[in-house]
């Protein structure tokens, strides 16, 4: 991460404020040296000093001619090549030697020169060992300097805000179901902008709450991605939908009902471990197959509930059982005598019954009567359009042969009401007789 100016400049005052280098006992004595030759140096017009020493040295040397002035020029030289080969600090200065009379006298001169070099040397030394503590102190600084730079920069880069990483969370309505079933989802996410669901059978949304139908039973891995600055975040939780029973049944005899009629139930559902029947008249049954009969008149609705092992039900209805008023029961026997003097003509007055003839009995007056009797083939033995004519069991002038056969009777009451009444007769003959 870039700093700006104002972190360097806190971080240079930082690192500086508190550096403290103390000089060498040498570089000491250097700097006081330095002090005496500016006041030295100082021109005061009222003092001898070195400017008048020097103008005066400068007349003596020019009306004197001196033989060593030469060699003197070559000792200047070399003594200008020794400072300069110190490398002193001082300023350049020009050393002159005065010509003296005897020989000892130059030689005190050469080797205060000598002493002058030396003394310069190892200043120059002092110089060079103290200049390197000033080296080592600025390299300490510096690498302090960037020591907290480094730090202020992690420091910084902790301390920034940082976006949180998206977190995937949901809820399902319903874990454990049974099929069909409509499931609600509810995304709790946390730091996200996109959404992508996948049902486990192929479906996903893209929906912040969706809602999904599960119309196959099985187990299903629902699982939900949320994204955000190209972070994802996976959840995924198992839904089970569970098969329910397939409920189905009949009603032996389910037309032309009547009040006590006694009703037969068949169950034909499968996958199903119990039951309860509701009969619509307030009566229920826990029976498989149950038998049931209606003490009033009217239309039921009859339903059956099965459940499965795994508490999954389903329901089967009969939505319109007619049970009917006693004045439209129609009875009827299942087998007569034929008589065995030969055919009757089968008529019998009004509330009048034969054991010879055979003719349904009805509890109320009719206005519209036909009957028909069918043999095994299909073809029909007898037919009749008046209520008080029957069968006398002759057929083509002969007694009709020992077998069943199929009777049906259709017409209306006299209030209106139709009715279609079927069953089936035996003829017995008492030709032996």
């Amino acid at each position: 991460m870039a700093l700006n100016n104002k972190h360097i400049e806190d971080l240079f005052k930082s690192g500086l404020e508190n550096l403290s280098i103390n000089p060498s006992k040498s570089v000491w004595v250097k700097i006081s040296k330095n002090l005496s030759a500016v006041n030295f140096l100082r021109f005061n017009p009222y003092k001898l000093n070195i400017y008048y020493a020097i103008i005066m040295v400068s007349a003596v040397t020019i009306l004197v001619i001196n033989p060593f002035n030469s060699k003197k020029i070559a000792d200047n030289n070399l003594q200008q090549e020794i400072i300069n080969s110190g490398k002193t600090s001082y300023p350049e200065k020009t050393i002159l030697i005065e010509e003296h009379s005897n020989k000892n006298e130059k030689t005190i001169e050469i080797t205060h020169l000598q002493n002058k070099i030396e003394n310069n040397t190892i200043e120059n030394s002092d110089n060079e060992i103290n200049d390197k503590i000033i080296n080592e102190e600025k390299i300490n600084t510096t690498e302090n300097i960037e020591h907290n730079i480094k730090a202020v920069s992690n420091d910084e880069e902790q301390n920034k805000p940082k976006l949180a990483e998206p977190f995937a969370d949901f809820s399902a309505s319903e874990y454990i179901a049974c099929v069909p079933v409509t499931i609600h989802f509810y995304n709790a996410s946390e730091n996200c902008d996109r959404y992508l669901w996948d049902f486990g059978n192929g479906k996903t949304s893209s929906e912040i709450h969706p809602t999904f139908m599960f119309n196959t039973a099985g187990k299903y891995t629902v699982t939900l991605t949320v994204t955000a600055g190209g972070v994802s975040n996976s959840l995924s939780k198992e839904i089970t939908v569970n098969p329910k029973p397939e409920t189905n049944f009949i009603i032996s005899n389910a037309e032309n009902l009547f009040q006590t009629d006694e009703l037969r139930f068949a169950n034909l559902s499968t996958g199903f471990k119990t039951c309860i029947w509701n009969f619509g008249d307030k009566n229920t049954s826990g029976f498989t197959h149950p038998t049931h009969s209606y003490d009033n008149p009217g239309t039921y609705k009859v339903s059956l509930i099965c459940v499965s092992e795994k508490n999954c039900s389903d329901t089967s209805e009969f939505i319109s059982l007619k049970i009917k008023d006693t004045k439209y029961l129609i009875k009827a026997p299942t087998a007569f005598s034929v008589d065995k003097n030969g055919p009757l003509n089968g008529y019998l007055p009004e509330g009048t019954y034969s054991n010879n003839i055979f003719k349904p009995i009805f509890n109320s007056e009719l206005s519209e009567f036909h009957l028909r009797i069918y043999n095994r083939f299909g073809n029909m033995v007898f037919e009749s359009n008046e209520q008080n004519f029957g069968w006398n069991g002759y057929y083509n002038n002969q007694p009709a042969p020992e077998d069943t056969y199929i009777w049906m009777c259709s017409g209306k009451f006299i209030d209106g009401e139709k009715f279609i009444k079927t069953g089936d007769i035996t003829p017995i003959n008492n030709r032996n007789q």
